[in-house]
């Protein structure tokens, strides 16, 4: 089921990566980029400058929008020339990069790496902005208390995470009454032995 009240991903979870952007219409992401009508791409060298950053010093995409009577996001561009556009990027400097992944340089595989993880980003805060932010409600018995588990941002983590957690509890049950089992086995044990002597 879809989370009523979900959590922004940007506000409420550690992350890596800035996203910037440039929307007069929408103000949720974490820096707004100031727009001197170059291009994105000259914009984007500015502000990196005002950071203190080269473009060569960050690994980055590009984030498209398309806004019509919803509003989703991707790394590609949309079909659509009239709804849709680049309007913002997402980035990490290589420093911090190299002090996350604990290496003296980036190589290839660490920039492929940090780019799937870019794409992974802009796909969680895709679903926050499409209100497809799923939850999973388990009740163990009518006596007890739902256990809500919230703000997932892919139905299938979503869907794991509530079979791992029924299985846990399967198996939680499952020792106790193995364990009131033994107990009983014992209980009896002892009343015959006591019979006997």
């Amino acid at each position: 089921m879809n989370c009523d009240n979900p959590d922004n991903p940007r506000d409420n979870y550690d992350h890596l990566w800035t996203m910037i952007y440039n929307h007069r219409n929408i103000d949720v992401w974490d820096e707004r980029m100031k727009c001197y009508w170059v291009s994105f791409a000259d914009d984007f060298a500015m502000h990196l400058k005002e950071k203190w950053l080269l473009v060569k010093e960050v690994v980055y995409l590009p984030v498209y929008m398309y806004q019509h009577s919803w509003v989703t996001i991707a790394t590609q561009p949309f079909s659509c020339p009239w709804d849709s556009g680049q309007v913002w990027y997402i980035y990490v400097s290589k420093k911090k990069l190299r002090e996350e992944y604990w290496v003296a340089s980036i190589k290839s595989t660490q920039r492929l790496k940090a780019i799937q993880h870019l794409r992974e980003e802009v796909k969680e805060f895709d679903a926050y902005l499409r209100w497809d932010v799923r939850m999973a409600c388990i009740k163990e018995s009518e006596d007890e208390d739902n256990e809500w588990m919230c703000d997932y941002f892919d139905k299938d983590d979503c869907i794991d995470d509530a079979k791992s957690e029924i299985d846990s509890i399967i198996e939680h049950r499952n020792k106790q009454a193995q364990v009131n089992k033994e107990t009983v086995m014992n209980n009896l044990l002892l009343k015959s032995i006591q019979l006997w002597s």
